[in-house]
């Protein structure tokens, strides 16, 4: 396992294809993988720049984990919340996404969120029930516009925290 405190002169930059090579070879030998989350379309669960911590599947993948595996269309590692199920296909789904990944066989995962760290303090994942309601909310395209509704709510009380958001549909993927 990578050491536990990535610091900016510490880390590396790769290719996509070295990447998805390298996080391919540490799960498959049953060790945990760390590295820095880029992009919004798992917003608010997962934000650009967390640290996240990826596990192989130890058993079946289920509705509501978030996956890792290479996009398909993109071809890059990608981090989404697995929405469907059908036999050893899995739906995936960016929470902060319209779109959908496509159905993946359980051979392209490579493995899952297991523990998530923002500024140095560990961000709770949920424990089970929490994941799936999240994933049926995703899939019945209603999360981003349950995020939306609270947003406009609560802006004027951020707006006064000095907090700045923004309701623009995010697209840039993980």
């Amino acid at each position: 396992m990578f050491d536990p405190s990535i610091r900016e002169e510490s880390a590396q930059e790769f290719s996509e294809q070295a990447v998805l090579q390298l996080v391919d070879t540490v799960l498959k030998k049953n060790a945990l993988f760390r590295m820095r989350a880029h992009g919004w379309s798992m917003f608010p669960f997962i934000r650009d720049q967390d640290i996240v911590t990826i596990a192989p599947f130890i058993e079946p993948p289920k509705i509501g984990d978030i996956a890792v595996f290479k996009h398909p269309a993109y071809h890059c590692l990608a981090i989404h919340r697995i929405v469907g199920r059908y036999g050893d296909f899995y739906l995936l789904r960016g929470d902060n996404s319209r779109q959908y990944d496509g159905w993946l066989h359980s051979e392209k995962i490579f493995g899952k969120v297991s523990d998530l760290k923002r500024k140095n303090k560990k961000v709770n994942l949920g424990l089970g029930i929490e994941r799936f309601m999240i994933a049926m909310l995703s899939r019945m395209e209603m999360l981003i516009e349950m995020r939306k509704s609270l947003l406009y709510f609560l802006r004027p009380f951020l707006k006064r925290r000095g907090v700045s958001i923004s309701l623009k549909k995010s697209t840039r993927l993980l």
